[in-house]
């Protein structure tokens, strides 16, 4: 009886093992790389790409918590999440909030097309003045 189930484990383990090469081959995988960006097209793609990230606080609540609660202008309200944090100065004002998360993850993100837009430009196939102006 034994014989007969380790018999089957061992026809399933095998069968398992053998069915799951194919599906780990990575042949044909794309590789990301930043010729593109080196075009006339990228840079003006790259360079566009860094701004998106500045309307993260336009028209939302997030910059409204982070500018104005805290001061004369915005009081409590029934924002109650962030009531003692940011109007407060409360012991939750710290970077683990996500307001502050948000803003600097977002923000970082156009630091980081900003930082390769400047290293493509440089060796993109532009004219002196339009790398400038880009830069």
């Amino acid at each position: 009886m034994t014989t007969k189930y380790i018999k089957i484990i061992t026809i399933i383990l095998s069968i398992y093992l053998i069915s799951c090469e194919s599906y780990l081959s990575e042949d044909g995988a794309p590789k990301l790389n930043y010729d593109y960006y080196a075009t006339p097209e990228g840079v003006e793609a790259i360079v566009n790409a860094g701004y998106s990230y500045l309307r993260w606080g336009c028209g939302g609540e997030n910059m409204t918590i982070l500018n104005e609660m805290g001061t004369d202008l915005f009081t409590e309200g029934s924002d109650g999440g962030n009531k003692a944090a940011f109007n407060q100065y409360g012991s939750q004002l710290n970077p683990d909030n996500e307001n502050f998360k948000g803003l600097w993850e977002n923000h970082y993100k156009g630091i980081s097309n900003s930082n390769i837009a400047i290293q493509q430009i440089e060796t993109s196939g532009l004219a002196e003045n339009l790398k400038r102006t880009k830069i």
